[in-house]
């Protein structure tokens, strides 16, 4: 498992992480294409993590930069359930500024 020594996610890290994440559907046998979803952070975005991803048919989306903590609320569905889920993603998706 790829990690950082001071907690921040660069470029080759991300790679890495990348590199981890395919050997993962691979032992799962988890068929592609594959979404991966992630903030649109600099280190995030590289020529050579892209062309990674597309040899190995992983579907990067980016959101906005930095905006983790709006994705957080996908982490309460596995503990609360789909209804508050449902809500609370309409509630977000229609507040004005949520998307660009």
């Amino acid at each position: 498992m790829s990690v950082s020594p001071k907690g921040f996610v660069t470029r080759e890290l991300h790679l890495e992480i990348l590199k981890d994440l395919d050997n993962y559907l691979v032992e799962k046998q988890i068929a592609r294409p594959v979404w991966l979803f992630m903030d649109g952070a600099s280190p995030h975005i590289s020529l050579s993590a892209l062309e990674f991803c597309k040899l190995k048919k992983i579907q990067p989306w980016l959101f906005k930069p930095n905006s983790t903590h709006l994705l957080q609320v996908l982490l309460f569905y596995k503990t609360y359930g789909a209804e508050f889920n449902t809500f609370f993603l309409i509630s977000l998706w229609t507040s004005p500024g949520f998307l660009p």
